[in-house]
């Protein structure tokens, strides 16, 4: 009993250790994507967002026409559409803006309103780092400045999930969760009576 109980609770804890993200977005099972791009909401809009490379030899590189989403593996020369999921979105104006990690302005739309619910732009992401994708909706029904009721969606540029940093924060997980599993299992193991030998 005892030993089955530190056993469910090792598998419990590897198998929690792979499945969070740690410091990136909540992804689903086996992915972040699905053909239409990834999710993205905050309190007032809702978003399917993808970014596909806009240079047609890296187009043709790459094995799968699955869209990007938050985590782009190189810099270059990126597409980025919005899908506003919000049919009464639809029918004001939107912006959509690209900004690198100081604030500038690298691509905007002027305000459209995206009947068919898509706006994109073409943004130059030539250098590794965070960027942003803004997407504003000037909402006069929503009695909210525009700008506090943008949706912002973090983008890293050519920042593999490999990285160092990734590697040490999973094994700190792993290790913490493998001695939580020693520190309770062990007393009870240690415990308990031998049981006769015959």
């Amino acid at each position: 009993m005892q030993r089955s109980w530190l056993w469910s609770l090792t598998i419990f804890s590897v198998v929690a250790q792979g499945s969070v993200p740690l410091g990136g977005p909540r992804q689903a099972a086996g992915s972040n994507t699905d053909l239409f791009g990834c999710l993205k909401t905050n309190a007032y809009y809702a978003v399917n967002f993808a970014a596909y490379p806009a240079d047609l030899k890296v187009s043709r590189e790459r094995k799968s026409l699955q869209p990007w989403c938050q985590d782009i593996p190189h810099p270059s020369l990126i597409h980025i559409a919005v899908d506003l999921l919000d049919r009464d979105v639809r029918h004001k104006p939107v912006i959509l803006r690209i900004v690198d990690g100081q604030g500038r302005i690298l691509a905007q739309t002027p305000p459209t309103v995206a009947k068919t619910g898509v706006v994109s732009t073409t943004a130059d992401l030539s250098a590794i780092g965070h960027y942003e994708a803004v997407v504003v909706v000037h909402d006069d029904e929503l009695k909210v400045p525009p700008e506090t009721s943008a949706l912002h969606i973090p983008l890293n540029v050519g920042l593999t999930e490999s990285s160092p940093n990734t590697i040490l924060a999973r094994l700190a997980v792993f290790s913490l969760g493998f001695g939580l599993v020693l520190a309770l299992g062990l007393p009870k193991l240690m415990a308990s009576k031998p049981s006769p030998v015959c």
